[in-house]
């Protein structure tokens, strides 16, 4: 017995031409099959490989940049910040671009760029049915405003506290909280109104939602002093 040997060839060598995408490519394919023997007598087992990069597409040239694609006769007074797809629950509650919400004695106006479908943000909810009640000398303020955030769509979010609209879980939102406590008669969601401040880094979402929090008081007068059940 005795072992064969078997001459194996060495293994080809790539030779790569990287070039820009061009129209002319498939002729330039056909010189080098044509050339191939003749590269291959010269220097061994060999491939020819051309690397081609193509050209940015349209959608690349396209400016993404919103405020710099707008045209100048585009108006933006009458946004709202809806998703408009036709199944969404949200859009309904969502507010106008401009329009703004009177949190503790402060302003606060409703950015026009986001929508139902905006993720990592900080939202505000406030209660419709809450006004300032005048009595004799004094003002009875209502405590009817919510800051929160989320990692999720915005309209899924919403979609957590309008769960909590029932007898059982109503302890989990502050929402439902403060319907059945203070608008029993109207216990539901078309209560309030919301819109999306902020949108920002998900690890800075704690941050930017403690910030609103303190500004605005609303940890000693609104619903985020309530306490919920996880």
């Amino acid at each position: 017995w005795y072992q064969r040997r078997v001459r194996v060839p060495p293994p080809a060598t790539n030779i790569v031409f990287p070039v820009h995408h061009f129209f002319e490519m498939p002729q330039l394919k056909a010189v080098l099959r044509d050339i191939e023997p003749d590269v291959q007598a010269l220097l061994g087992p060999t491939n020819v490989v051309i690397a081609s990069k193509k050209g940015r597409s349209i959608g690349n040239r396209v400016l993404r940049n919103s405020a710099i694609c707008r045209t100048p006769s585009e108006d933006r007074s009458n946004w709202v910040q809806k998703c408009n797809a036709p199944r969404c629950l949200t859009c309904k509650h969502m507010c106008r671009a401009g329009e703004e919400f009177i949190v503790n004695d402060l302003k606060l106006t409703v950015p026009s760029r986001f929508d139902c479908k905006t993720r990592n943000c900080i939202y505000i909810a406030q209660c419709k049915l809450c006004k300032n009640i005048e009595e004799e000398s004094y003002q009875i303020i209502f405590e009817d405003t919510y800051f929160g955030q989320t990692m999720q769509k915005f309209h899924q979010r919403v979609n957590g506290h309008r769960s909590c609209f029932n007898y059982e879980d109503r302890n989990k939102s502050a929402l439902s909280m403060h319907a059945f406590e203070h608008h029993g008669y109207s216990f539901s969601m078309n209560n309030y109104k919301f819109a999306i401040l902020k949108e920002c880094n998900p690890r800075s979402l704690n941050r930017e939602e403690f910030r609103f929090i303190e500004k605005y008081r609303t940890n000693c007068l609104g619903l985020n002093r309530c306490k919920v059940e996880r």
